[in-house]
């Protein structure tokens, strides 16, 4: 059978290039059937071979334990596997240092190629509304919520009527049909979102197979199609990623918190895609989660295999590349909360356990290792695990099995105090691993949220530490010692791990406009940058230079936004577009949307502590169509308060003499005045007005 099958792939790979050109020929669409059905027929439980050769990576190894979901003895690991996940988080401590797993499968996963194919037809761009492109991102026509509030967005009492486009899936509905079930599954489980097929409803998602994966963001009315390409988008995860997108969710790189989490690269991303990586104004009911179905691949739209974006502690990679077939624990907690499906409960949920309402009713979801109504209960073999509470700082406890039976799994939840963060050390350890580097045993440390996967460690060295990062609890740790998956591996000698709790001043995060934080027991020292300095971060000496071009969003901005005062929020926006010339990389800038309403006022004011001296205020603007000068036009006035509270005005952008639809620079001088706060107002109405490289240096502007 496989020697017919390269047969056949010999006969296409001679066609005439002349019909390749023009499309597949008569014998092209026979050999294409048949090596279907040739494939089929070799098809096994995890290696999937679809019919344009798009998906899935054939395992030249002839091991007879392939396709095992936990086979780790083998030169490459199924890269769709359970076995290649744990292998990502693992490592094996030795004496001679930290050795990596050498048969992790260097292909992408089915998931990660379609990260790439993630992508709109329309998007609103800075005049206003649909405009027709090739490319670009998510339609923005419903608002650019990834977490849920009471508006148009949310589809009324959380019903989503959907109908599929049969004919569009030919050849892969049975596959649709399966995926799209198992998605609809999940979130009727554990959300009170309820997709259900159409019968007469009005507004409607047509799932169809178009050019690529993609999806409105929240409801639109009327029919609003969701895309999954056949032959690149059915994997469950992009299945789950576009209907989160339909119900209102954008993506976890856009969540206005993200700051601290992750950092765009823009000059690796390709041009066509900028706008994926936008930071979106959001309501973050849960922690920034690495392991959401929302979260873009780290190689995601870049440019030459670069990366697109970076995160600050690299060992938590593995949480990105891991494969996200399930909704994670939160996913489910912002969905319930987005659409307030627990707003009724009155239950509560312990150890980082979150409250739904799903198909059941009001319960708890825990994170894995914890069971019962509440999470109040650990999930662990007999005879091992425990709740471990660290009163006050400095307070340890060891952990240590000697002999252990292979088969169990234990789990260990530890709890600090206040200002604390949970350092887990591994003094000793001996379990056992393969010639590959990969775990037989091991020991799993929950470092960065309870609810997601931890670093998994195995070998024969101690030292290790690990230490609970200041994301969700940082006084909680769960540390489990997995030894099921591998049972018929002879045990170790086993570990011995303490647990500590470390005071630290950096939990309420110190440090302002973009400062890195070293903790020094109750006190903590900041690591300043971009012109700033003092003990936190917020003094700009009279000879400092600071500038804000939003790469970073506003995280090292001298600007941030009063929202007590604000009455619209603005947004930011990244695109190449030639109608505008100026700014000609396309980088993200800040825009303030034209909505028509007049006396609607935002405010982007500065908190820093300035010494006194004279200073010059540059920036570049970009007002978009003409000023009528009707009552309606919008402005942006730049203003500057001193010590007394006295406001005077420097300039504004909105007036009969604005220039227009092409980016400006401007500089304002300021003067040297006492307790200085320098103040943006931006008024709406009928225009979008855009600002970027914003830049505050001493002396007169030349």
């Amino acid at each position: 059978m496989k020697l017919i099958l390269l047969l056949l792939v010999c006969l296409a790979c001679v066609q005439p290039s002349v019909e390749r050109a023009a499309g597949y020929s008569k014998f092209d669409k026979g050999l294409k059937e048949t090596l279907r059905e040739l494939m089929e027929e070799l098809r096994t439980d995890e290696v999937k071979v679809e019919e344009t050769g798009k998906r899935g990576d054939i395992d030249d190894d002839d091991d007879d334990d392939d396709d095992d979901e936990n086979n780790i003895d083998t030169s490459h690991i199924d890269s769709e596997s359970e076995a290649e996940d744990d292998a990502e988080s693992q490592r094996v401590e030795l004496p001679g240092g930290e050795e990596k797993p050498q048969n992790i499968n260097p292909n992408s996963k089915e998931e990660q190629k379609e990260d790439n194919l993630d992508k709109s037809h329309f998007s609103v761009g800075l005049g206003g509304g649909p405009k027709k492109a090739t490319y670009n991102v998510y339609r923005y026509l419903a608002g650019n919520k990834r977490i849920f509030e009471e508006s148009a967005t949310l589809w009324t009492d959380g019903i989503i009527p959907y109908s599929i486009d049969e004919a569009s899936f030919s050849g892969y509905l049975s596959t649709l049909k399966s995926q799209l079930a198992d998605a609809i599954n999940q979130l009727n489980s554990d959300t009170c979102v309820k997709w259900v097929e159409r019968t007469t409803e009005e507004n409607y998602v047509l799932i169809t197979s178009a050019d690529g994966c993609w999806s409105y963001v929240g409801k639109t009315g009327g029919e609003q199609k969701i895309s999954l390409e056949k032959d690149g988008c059915l994997t469950v995860h992009t299945v789950l990623h576009e209907l989160l997108h339909a119900m209102g969710t954008q993506h976890e790189q856009s969540r206005s918190d993200r700051m601290k989490m992750t950092s765009m690269l823009w000059k690796n991303i390709d041009t066509k895609n900028l706008n994926n990586f936008d930071m979106a104004n959001t309501n973050n009911a849960q922690p920034y989660d690495y392991k959401s179905v929302m979260q873009y691949e780290l190689q995601s739209f870049g440019k030459n295999g670069k990366n697109s974006m970076s995160i600050p502690d690299t060992s938590f990679e593995y949480l990105i590349t891991n494969t996200k077939n399930t909704l994670s624990l939160y996913d489910i907690g912002e969905i319930n909360s987005g659409y307030k499906c627990t707003a009724d409960c009155t239950n509560t949920c312990k150890n980082g356990g979150v409250v739904t309402k799903g198909s059941s009713g009001c319960s708890c979801k825990c994170p894995s290792g914890l069971k019962g109504s509440d999470c109040s209960e650990l999930d662990t073999s007999d005879g091992c695990g425990e709740f471990i509470t660290l009163s006050s700082s400095g307070d340890k406890k060891t952990i240590s099995m000697g002999s252990y039976t292979p088969g169990v799994v234990c789990t260990w939840v530890i709890k600090g105090p206040a200002n604390n963060r949970i350092k887990a050390t591994i003094d000793s350890l001996d379990l056992p691993y393969n010639e590959y580097d990969d775990c037989y045993h091991w020991l799993e440390f929950r470092d960065y949220l309870i609810g997601d996967r931890g670093k998994e460690r195995c070998g024969t060295q101690g030292g290790a530490s690990f230490t609970k990062a200041m994301v969700g609890d940082p006084g909680r740790m769960m540390i489990r010692f997995n030894t099921a998956k591998h049972s018929d591996q002879a045990a170790g000698k086993g570990f011995s791990v303490t647990v500590e709790a470390v005071e630290s001043g950096c939990v309420g995060s110190p440090c302002k406009h973009g400062g890195k934080c070293q903790g020094n027991g109750a006190g903590f020292t900041c690591t300043c940058n971009n012109g700033f300095s003092g003990n936190d971060c917020n003094t700009l000496a009279a000879a400092a230079t600071t500038t804000c071009d939003f790469q970073k969003d506003f995280q090292t901005c001298l600007f941030q936004v009063d929202k007590s005062k604000s009455a619209f929020d603005f947004r930011f926006m990244s695109t190449v577009d030639t109608r505008y010339p100026g700014n000609e990389d396309g980088f993200q800038y800040l825009v303030m949307d034209g909505n028509k309403n007049p006396g609607n006022k935002a405010y982007l004011v500065t908190s820093a502590d300035f010494q006194e001296a004279a200073r010059c205020l540059s920036f570049k603007y970009l007002y978009i169509d003409r000023y009528y000068d009707d009552g309606y036009d919008a402005s942006m006035v730049f203003k500057y308060r001193n010590s007394a509270g006295t406001e005077s005005t420097l300039f504004t952008i909105g007036t009969t003499d604005v220039s227009y639809n092409s980016w400006q620079t401007k500089s304002l001088d300021l003067p040297a005045v006492s307790g200085l706060q320098l103040i943006i107002e931006a008024n709406e109405g009928w225009q979008n007005i855009a600002l970027d490289n914003i830049s505050l240096k001493s002396g007169a502007c030349a």
